[in-house]
């Protein structure tokens, strides 16, 4: 069983989790062995995340930090999405013993995730890891492509400045 400090130790880590304009749109209750998160509607953005995609992908970052966590801290986490039954919607995660070694790998990396708008260093991506990218991209109706050259940066660049220009001209999204 899952003791208040140790289920409160995983809630910590979740929320280290990226979110959309680190809005960190996430509640969550503990029960029995059980761990709720709920998406906070309050903390959405509806000027830049009309259909709240990213409230949902932030969701799940915070619900992988959560299962990496407790796999670390000796608990497997099966998951119900949005099930039926319940009061609000919610991830509903129930926390088991685990008898199999953690990933220390990617327990440690989440205290060091971090967002930032500096310029990364300047040393490229070896090609094994971009190769290894591209492999690892296996859903259909995905493509992954891999810009290099830099012409081809700078035109996405120059999408990417527009892009900006048109989002900054609209104060609804100045003001969100």
């Amino acid at each position: 069983m899952i003791s208040q400090p140790e289920a409160r130790e995983l809630i910590r880590l979740a929320t280290l989790a990226p979110s959309g304009h680190n809005t960190q749109p996430w509640k969550f209750s503990i029960d029995t062995n059980t761990i709720r998160i709920y998406p906070d509607y309050s903390r959405r953005l509806p000027i830049v995340d009309l259909d709240d995609h990213a409230l949902f992908i932030s969701l799940g970052c915070a619900l992988e930090n959560l299962l990496i966590a407790a796999q670390h801290s000796g608990f497997n986490g099966d998951v119900e999405y949005f099930p039926d039954g319940e009061a609000q919607d919610c991830l509903l995660v129930h926390l088991h013993p685990n008898f199999h070694p953690p990933d220390t790998a990617l327990f440690h990396a989440i205290p060091q995730r971090q967002s930032t708008r500096c310029a990364y260093d300047s040393r490229e991506i070896p090609v094994t890891d971009l190769e290894e990218l591209e492999r690892a991209n296996t859903q259909d109706g995905i493509q992954l492509r891999v810009f290099t050259e830099a012409d081809d940066i700078e035109q996405i660049t120059d999408f990417v400045k527009q892009g900006n220009r048109h989002q900054f001209n609209d104060p609804a999204f100045v003001n969100e």
